[in-house]
């Protein structure tokens, strides 16, 4: 397997993950679907070796990920960020949140990508209410959440970079001088 950080193949002594990342090239796989491919069995999604293989994928920015509601994508996120990256930040400041200066969105594959040169993850947008989220990201107006999917996008512009609070100064270094 190819990993893109190091240059090579990424190291994997067993032939168990090759079911799984065979499955991984045609279809989008939940982590019970992919469990069950790496290692059928009882253990499912808890077998460690099964975590440690997941945890590298995610890590050589191999996974992508995908939110659904209702059986509907409502985002993608390329490469796989942690799972941290989608929980809403501790202690995050009270007030609007705007879209970082260096974010940028455009249309592509049916959807809307939302993008940055300062992290290394594209976010496409499917649910078209997010729309008006990011909308409402760029005016810098108060933005609450109406649905589970929605907070999650929310807490993942947040915590890569590509949401600030609106009260955040402007930093002083190169990137003040950066622009399109």
């Amino acid at each position: 397997m190819f990993c893109p950080h190091t240059g090579g193949l990424a190291a994997w002594k067993s032939l168990q993950p090759l079911p799984l990342v065979r499955a991984l090239g045609g279809a989008w796989l939940d982590q019970e679907a992919m469990a069950a491919h790496f290692a059928p069995g009882p253990s499912g999604p808890a077998n460690p070796s099964f975590q440690l293989f997941l945890l590298r994928l995610i890590a050589a920015g191999l996974l992508d990920l995908r939110v659904r509601e209702n059986d509907q994508p409502i985002f993608d996120v390329s490469p796989a960020p942690t799972e941290e990256a989608l929980r809403p930040p501790e202690g995050s400041p009270a007030g609007p949140l705007r879209l970082n200066r260096f974010a940028y969105l455009r249309a592509q594959d049916g959807g809307l990508l939302l993008e940055s040169p300062l992290t290394p993850h594209r976010l496409w947008l499917w649910h078209p209410p997010l729309l008006g989220l990011v909308n409402n990201l760029s005016a810098g107006r108060e933005v609450t959440p109406a649905d589970a999917g929605e907070a999650a996008c929310l807490a993942l512009l947040r915590n890569l970079g590509l949401a600030e609070p609106v009260a955040a100064p402007e930093a002083d270094d190169s990137l003040s001088f950066w622009e399109f």
